[in-house]
């Protein structure tokens, strides 16, 4: 059965009431007359039958129980759809339900206890009156007003549910709508810069940048990938191309194969570079490898497109850096020392932001016994002119997790003469888990090595969680990888990290220590403290330690900071820095994926010799994303260039999906194209996402394309069409998709099977009274749709398309109707001349 969720679809469930009473008081002979045809009587094709438009405003005599009808009724447990099941009820609400399907449905989610109780109510009858299903402090009943099967539970009754980042435990794609089987688009990226002052000022070069895929097949589809940017100069453009690559996921093993121009996926010591070749991986974290930011070994991430990382300190923008592709370690992006919580977003040129990490340390991982990880990796590497003309290169990595205790890996790298071995060895004990990890390479014809060794415990204490991590490594001067075509001489001798912090509710405590040595003697050393109280909406913070540079001396450094939340979306923060003297002022207004939304910051920062002033905005249109930033920096010293900066931003996609084609946000991965029918050309289409925020509507541009924001899991839209032709059936009215990384979806909203039929049957004896029937379409789709009649005849015949009918009764022809191309809704056909069958 349908269920509607706004106003306007609401209007064809009162109608619905009437019709089912009427046809509950009048079903015996549909019953009896024609036993050749299933008794079930659809409800949708009743909604219309007596509403009062139809009816010329005549009364519905007043219900009494009567029969029963069959019916699929939703199951809703403490007003919430958990599914459908049979239901066989009067007009009052009397009758029995499927007691297997009951039970199936609600032993997941209540309590064990209760299911028992149900069970022995039960006693392993098919089929149970409702009234008798109610237990203890379980209440079941039938609501005949709104044709719904009502379960009450206490939340004591009710299980404990796991909250999956996914949505669902282990999804089954075949559950979900299909993707297209051939689907792709293009986002484009224009960028432009305005310097007004300093030796580089006046309008900098404007790029284009362009990222486009094609999918073919079933899910999750082979993808073709690639792009490039447009950059202006003198005269013209250059234009430098990204990527080409041809992938396939296989879902249920966690494997992605690449063919083609990829950046080679990492472990522990090893690097990573791009290649030309073929390469295949397993993630069990999200079918994702090979994307624009992922973890790749000890704190480094692998960044493909040119992109900004925005550094976040204790809530604070601290930090924003404009970066190349590359390889980078992750404790080197913040300017602050120890920080309690530094957030990494990676904001590429079409919009589209990640995190990169949530924590200043690297977290130590363990596999699930049995499972296997690994990654093998063989082709050409780039050379220094671009080219493909770098050595050959085979690199893979394999780890294997044994008992849920310990986990054990290797991996190997080598070009030419140039190698690199590592292993690594993780072991779970009562006391915390430890790390080890070991490498040796030979790099230009010279050895190197080295060696780290990881801890972490988290353990309940004192009301509270305490978390205790250590991290430790040491360098030989020449280790590296096959990747360091240039050779590579590590500064970094040895360095310690260390950490300790309790949290309890609103209040929390950390210790954190790092000292090392470089061999150039420019190592950043440091002791430090750090704490936040929560108070309501406002949180406190404070940083107090010593630090040096080099071999210097030892000075303090105090942070303090606090922050108050003045609604969901928007954060005023104020902290200061004993370094330079700094104080930062700044209010934020989160981002949300929504049409219309408009986000943004404001910072201000004073220093010793300069002021700071920058700000951000980012709109979120049905087709578009557009920002602009602004930075000022005014000097207060002549040791500081003043500088002042205006960067403008618009990004778009257009996408197409089984000959559907439109325009809208740029994705993650994948699209829906929600393509509005011709018997709804008058009629505006919108699209809203799991929680209800607006993320697509028709407009002077088409059909609505409406981005996913995540991949591989599941995404849940709504769609509503106003105004809806009175009678029109729009179907389900939402798309569950769980797409690849890079699916397309089309949505056909309305279609040419959303005519009412309304008449009368009469035969020469009288009206064809209390029958059941069918409409067979003659011609091609041959399509069948049940209906009944009431005591005088009338009929209502839901999802119809154009064309004739023949209208049967017990396999014997009737009566023929046309329902003509040009009409829409409610079709009347009037009273129809019948044969008695």
């Amino acid at each position: 059965m349908e269920m509607r969720c706004n106003d306007r679809r609401l209007r064809s469930t009162a109608v619905l009431r009437a019709g089912l009473a009427a046809a509950m008081l009048t079903a015996p002979r549909a019953l009896s007359a024609a036993p050749a045809v299933a008794p079930r009587i659809e409800l949708p094709a009743i909604a219309a039958l007596f509403d009062d438009a139809v009816t010329g405003g005549q009364d519905v005599p007043r219900a009494s129980p009567g029969p029963t009808v069959d019916l699929e009724a939703p199951l809703l447990l403490n007003g919430r759809l958990i599914g459908e099941i049979d239901v066989s009820a009067d007009l009052i609400g009397n009758g029995t339900v499927d007691a297997k399907r009951f039970l199936g449905l609600l032993t997941p989610l209540l309590d064990p206890q209760l299911i028992a109780a149900l069970r022995l109510r039960i006693a392993g009858r098919a089929r149970v009156k409702a009234s008798d299903l109610s237990v203890s402090s379980l209440a079941v009943r039938f609501d005949s007003a709104a044709l719904e099967l009502h379960v009450t539970a206490p939340t004591s009754a009710l299980t404990l549910q796991n909250l999956s980042l996914s949505g669902i435990g282990i999804p089954r794609p075949e559950m979900f709508q299909p993707q297209a089987r051939f689907a792709g688009g293009v986002a484009l990226a224009a960028d432009q810069t305005f310097i007004e002052s300093g030796p580089d000022a006046g309008r900098a070069p404007f790029r284009l940048s362009a990222d486009g895929f094609v999918t073919v097949g079933a899910f999750p589809g082979l993808t073709l990938r690639g792009g490039g940017t447009f950059t202006e100069r003198v005269g013209g453009y250059t234009f430098e191309r990204e990527q080409t690559r041809l992938s396939y996921d296989w879902f249920a093993k966690a494997i992605h194969a690449v063919a083609g121009e990829f950046t080679s996926t990492a472990t522990g010591f090893q690097g990573a570079g791009q290649l030309l070749g073929i390469g295949i991986a397993r993630d069990y974290a999200g079918i994702r490898p090979f994307e624009n930011i992922r973890p790749s070994g000890r704190g480094f991430v692998t960044i493909e497109r040119a992109s900004t990382i925005i550094v976040e300190t204790n809530g604070v923008e601290t930090r924003r850096l404009r970066v190349d592709p590359g390889r980078y370690q992750l404790t080197d992006l913040s300017s602050q020392f120890g920080a309690n919580d530094v957030r990494l977003l990676i904001e590429d040129q079409f919009g589209r932001r990640e995190l990169a990490s949530a924590s200043f340390f690297a977290a130590t991982a363990m596999l699930a016994g049995g499972l296997t990880d690994f990654g093998f990796h063989i082709g050409k590497q780039t050379s220094n002119q671009g080219g493909y003309d770098g050595p050959f290169t085979l690199t893979g990595y394999v780890r294997h997790g044994f008992g849920d205790v310990v986990t054990l890996g290797m991996g190997a790298q080598t070009a030419g003469s140039d190698w690199q071995l590592t292993g690594e060895a993780v072991v779970g004990t009562p006391i915390g888990l430890f790390r080890a990890q070991a490498a040796a390479s030979r790099i230009d014809g010279r050895g190197g090595q080295a060696f780290s060794l990881d801890y972490l415990q988290t353990f309940e204490w004192a009301g509270g969680t305490w978390n205790l991590t250590m991290l430790a490594n040491s360098y030989s001067s020449r280790f590296g990888s096959p990747f360091d075509r240039n050779g590579r001489f590590n500064d970094t001798a040895w360095r310690i990290d260390g950490r300790i912090d309790y949290r309890r509710a609103d209040f929390g405590l950390g210790l954190t220590a790092s000292i090392g040595r470089s061999r150039a003697n420019d190592q950043r050393d440091g002791v430090e403290a750090t704490g936040y109280v929560s108070r309501g909406r406002l949180v406190f913070t404070g940083t107090a330690g010593i630090e040096r540079e080099g071999g210097g001396a030892w000075g303090p450094r105090v942070l303090l900071g606090v922050s108050l939340r003045l609604s969901r979306r928007v954060t005023a923060s104020l902290q200061g820095d004993s370094n330079r003297s700094q104080i930062v002022a700044e209010i934020d207004r989160s981002p949300v994926d929504q049409v219309g939304d408009l986000s943004g910051r404001l910072q201000v920062r004073r220093s010793d010799g300069a002021i700071g002033l920058a700000g951000e905005a980012r709109y979120f249109g049905n087709r578009f994303i557009a920002g602009v930033q602004q930075s000022d920096v005014f000097a207060t010293t002549t040791a500081i260039t003043p500088s002042h900066e205006t960067r403008v931003r618009f990004t778009t996609f257009a996408g197409f999906a089984d000959g559907a084609v439109a325009i809208g946000r740029p994705p993650f991965g994948g699209f829906a194209i929600y393509d509005r029918h011709a018997t709804l050309a008058n009629a505006q289409v919108t699209v809203r996402d799991e929680s209800g925020l607006l993320v697509g509507r028709q407009d002077w541009l088409g059909s609505a394309l409406v981005p996913f924001n995540r991949v591989f899991s599941p995404v849940e839209h709504s769609y509503d069409v106003d105004p809806l032709p009175v009678g029109y059936d729009l179907g389900e009215g939402r798309l569950l998709a769980f797409p690849g990384a890079a699916s397309g979806y089309r949505v056909a909203v309305g279609s040419d099977a959303s005519r009412v039929a309304l008449g009368f049957l009469v035969a020469p004896s009288g009206p064809l009274a209390n029958f059941s029937a069918e409409a067979r379409k003659l011609g091609g789709d041959r399509l069948t749709r049940p209906f009944f009649t009431n005591a005088e005849g009338r009929f209502a015949i839901d999802r119809l398309s154009p064309g004739t009918y023949l209208l049967l009764i017990g396999g014997t022809e009737v009566a023929r109707i046309t329902i003509p191309a040009k009409s829409e809704g409610l079709v009347d056909v009037g009273r129809l001349a019948a044969t008695a069958p």
